[in-house]
């Protein structure tokens, strides 16, 4: 029966235990666990076709089966979810191109594929693509099933992982905090769907976590992961300050982020209402907000619901921008870059840097983070102020929301009035 073990760094599958041949290695001992059951089922069975398709894999298989074979000896999956994943989307990419065989596969359709993936996917997902192309294409030329490796030439594009982004001026940030609280309100009118109690009760507290979301990045100048992860025991609402560990800050080590007063003050509001909601204080551990698993989406959603280009080359927008959104008032209201950079939290670039050699005292760090103005004041004063959209001039939502104005985003659709 089909045995394995390790040999190097290696996992071996030996189809005859009293025969050093046939064996096939693999990287992992995932892949070399479901290649010895899928062996053991062939050889139970006594499946001559399917014993000498795995062990000697050269034939005239599908596409579906070279790509399951692939997924089993070529490619580097760790996990079981990898591998599903990596079959569905060579199988999108095989099947885009119309390949029924692996003698089908060439060059060019292979880029027409991947210039049509450019007009509606990132550069990082189409790189992606690209990279299983070719795995798949050098297991068929190392596998002999095709003469040479289809995929060889086939270039990744340009990618930076680091997008050009614009800071967004704080009357931008509360048209989109009003609009957490609007765009699900109106997306269900528009649908033609019943405003029930309980879904007005979930919007409200899901866009007050969403809109307290925004105030951390905003005015404390969280990132999106320290906000999400960010629990009771860091904050001391009393000095104004949320602490960071090593293990959970990005430059691995201790630090403080400082916060202006209205929003130590509503946080402490917001702890009071999480006491009345579980019947107790919530607990050191316990998260401060629970947003979902793609703030990010919901960010940009309501950006764009207010007619902001989210999507503009020369500046995109998302939660990271609000980090931005800080360093530019900052620097407006005349602070010191390094006590700026201080209160960023950056990373030190080099041992001689400035910044390693200041050290911010509690009374400076409050006194520059007071001048963020009063977010949440902006949202409920509801000042009218347009926000341009290149041509396009809309209405605050919050002033839609007083006076029950009809909402339209700029593909004109009416979404209803919002009771």
């Amino acid at each position: 029966m089909p045995s394995l073990h390790k040999r190097g760094r290696r996992w071996v599958v030996q189809a005859n235990e009293l025969e050093s041949r046939p064996r096939r290695s693999f990287i992992s001992k995932f892949q070399a666990e479901r290649f010895r059951v899928d062996i053991q089922r062939a050889i139970e069975s006594r499946d001559q076709a399917g014993i000498d398709r795995l062990l000697y894999p050269k034939g005239t298989e599908s596409i579906a089966e070279l790509v399951r074979l692939w997924l089993l000896t070529g490619s580097q999956s760790r996990t079981e979810k990898q591998s599903k994943l990596k079959k569905v989307r060579l199988l999108h990419a095989l099947e885009a191109m119309k390949a029924g065989h692996p003698t089908s596969l060439s060059l060019d359709k292979a880029t027409l594929y991947i210039k049509a993936c450019l007009c509606r996917n990132s550069n990082k997902t189409v790189n992606e693509r690209i990279s299983l192309l070719r795995s798949f294409g050098r297991w068929l030329h190392l596998t002999g099933r095709v003469d040479r490796d289809p995929f060889a030439l086939l270039q990744r594009v340009h990618y930076s992982p680091t997008f050009v982004r614009r800071a967004l001026s704080f009357d931008e940030i509360a048209n989109v905090m009003a609009a957490a609280a609007i765009r699900p309100i109106a997306e269900r009118r528009s649908r033609g769907w019943e405003l029930t109690p309980e879904f007005l009760a979930k919007t409200a507290a899901m866009a007050a976590q969403r809109q307290l979301l925004v105030a951390l990045c905003c005015a404390a100048g969280l990132r999106v992961g320290e906000a999400r992860d960010l629990r009771w025991d860091r904050l001391s609402l009393d000095q104004r300050r949320i602490e960071f560990t090593p293990e959970s800050s990005k430059t691995r080590r201790f630090e403080s982020a400082f916060m202006p007063s209205w929003l130590a003050h509503r946080l402490g509001m917001w702890r009071e209402q999480e006491a009345e909601r579980l019947g107790g204080v919530p607990g050191p551990q316990t998260h401060v907000i629970q947003v979902g698993r793609n703030p990010q989406r919901q960010f940009r959603a309501d950006a764009s619901f207010v007619g902001l280009d989210i999507n503009n080359p020369r500046g995109r927008i998302d939660l990271h921008c609000l980090r931005h959104s800080l360093a530019t008032r900052l620097m407006e209201q005349g602070a010191d870059p390094y006590l700026a950079d201080l209160a960023l939290r950056h990373a030190p670039q080099g041992s001689t840097r400035a910044r390693i050699y200041i050290h911010g005292r509690s009374e400076t760090m409050l006194q520059l983070v007071e001048s963020i103005p009063n977010l949440f004041e902006v949202v409920s004063t509801l000042v009218s102020t347009p926000v341009a959209t290149g041509e396009h001039m809309r209405p605050r939502l919050t002033e839609a929301v007083k006076y029950g104005d009809h909402l339209k985003p700029q593909g004109g659709a009416d979404l209803g009035k919002v009771e």
